[in-house]
């Protein structure tokens, strides 16, 4: 049977992913982890609600998928079996190349 720390990794692995899509659907479908007595998963839960809610903001703005990690292994193989779309790896690819300019920008 799973457990609230699977469910818990379950929404850290899509933070890692950077697929705010499942993140969401996460968050508000695994209602178990909301009922949960244990205050270190309440402080996660809190943690990825804001996580979630800064990636939405970006997502309206840029595209769904636009924070996919592409260099995730499993972003790789979604996107292989077409389970991550076309347009949302060129919308990652596209906010990663915006990112890494800004900072170019900054930095200089």
């Amino acid at each position: 049977m799973l457990d609230e720390r699977d469910f818990l990794e379950a929404l850290q692995l899509a933070e890692e992913m950077g697929h705010a899509r499942t993140l969401t659907y996460g968050l508000e479908n695994y209602r178990r982890l909301a009922k949960s007595s244990d205050p270190a998963v309440q402080q996660e839960l809190q943690r990825l609600r804001g996580v979630r809610d800064a990636w939405v903001k970006v997502e309206n703005e840029e595209g769904l998928g636009s924070l996919l990690n592409l260099d995730h292994l499993l972003v790789l193989k979604h996107a292989d079996y077409g389970i991550i779309s076309t347009t949302e790896i060129e919308n990652a690819r596209r906010h990663s190349d915006k990112t890494k300019s800004q900072v170019s920008v900054s930095a200089a």
